[in-house]
């Protein structure tokens, strides 16, 4: 499979997208390769693709169509001017993000909660669309994720403007996930799956080509 080339992140690089054919965000992703939408998995006459042969794309897809339900939580953070600075000249901003949030994760929870992110890429900032389990712990999840937008503390108190952050609950998790893939084809697009939410699509995965096989058998 193709992989994407490494790219480091230069706010021209924004700028260079056409974000006219999606004016105001409100176009869905129709995925082209979805192994839903060409039903690959239940057409007889399409092969099953491999585990490693899906796209992240694929696996967001399939992850908003059979698992999320309604104890997720959909979010979307804006990052401040400062973590943006940080973030120019890096070949792995998805990482670099990462480890930020499960650093202020750990420190103020003592673990990780289950969550994923697509990165998403606007002419002047960047910011992240995805959804987290919250377990007991929103109010303490909110506050985290908004220090995760500031490089500094400081920058909490003098202008706490600079982010935003939106929570609510998921009522069509399908529709949730398609937009939030809508800008998949930029090229500075990236998706983030902690390995409990990929070993969850790889269970639901297999368990879907075991009952493609055992119809395959059956003709």
């Amino acid at each position: 499979m193709e992989k994407k080339a490494k790219l480091k992140f230069d706010k021209d690089c924004c700028k260079s997208y056409d974000f006219s054919k999606n004016k105001g965000g409100r176009t869905q992703y129709h995925p082209q390769k979805s192994l839903v939408y060409n039903n690959i998995i239940y057409n007889l006459n399409n092969n099953i693709p491999r585990w490693k042969e899906l796209s992240k794309v694929q696996k967001v897809d399939l992850f908003f169509t059979y698992i999320v339900d309604d104890k997720w939580i959909a979010m979307t953070l804006r990052f401040s001017d400062d973590f943006v600075a940080k973030c120019v000249g890096r070949t792995k901003v998805t990482d670099f993000i990462r480890r930020r949030i499960n650093e202020n994760f750990k420190n103020k929870l003592g673990y990780v909660p289950e969550y994923m992110f697509c990165l998403e890429f606007n002419q002047n900032y960047f910011h992240i669309h995805g959804v987290i389990k919250p377990d007991n712990d929103f109010d303490v999840i909110k506050k985290v994720l908004k220090a995760s937008a500031f490089c500094n503390r400081k920058y909490q108190k003098i202008f706490p403007e600079q982010f935003k952050l939106k929570c609510a609950m998921l009522y069509e998790a399908k529709g949730w996930g398609n937009y939030i893939l809508k800008h998949c084809d930029h090229k500075l697009f990236d998706i983030y799956l902690c390995l409990p939410i990929i070993r969850r699509i790889a269970h639901k995965y297999n368990e879907l080509v075991s009952v493609r096989m055992n119809r395959d058998d059956k003709v």
